[in-house]
């Protein structure tokens, strides 16, 4: 398997990071939201399913990672 130079790396999470923020600004200019609370809540405009399993994922990512880093250390990585 063939590993990324530290230089390659380094230029793919800068140009991704690039990328977030120019999406970021994209959506923001094309929603036009009134304040910076108002896009960082989505104008109190979510549906209840789309609210759910955002907590949903955000409750079971952090115990997942905790448990697979876990599982690696007693058992190996290809455990």
């Amino acid at each position: 398997m063939a590993y990324l130079s530290q230089s390659t790396g380094y230029l793919t999470l800068l140009f991704y990071g690039l990328f977030m923020i120019l999406i970021t600004y994209f959506f923001a200019r094309w929603r036009k939201y009134k304040s910076i609370q108002g896009f960082l809540v989505a104008e109190r405009n979510v549906n209840w399913w789309l609210g759910a399993t955002s907590i949903a994922a955000s409750w079971i990512w952090a115990p997942a990672l905790f448990v697979s880093t876990q599982f690696a250390y007693q058992q190996g990585l290809p455990g």
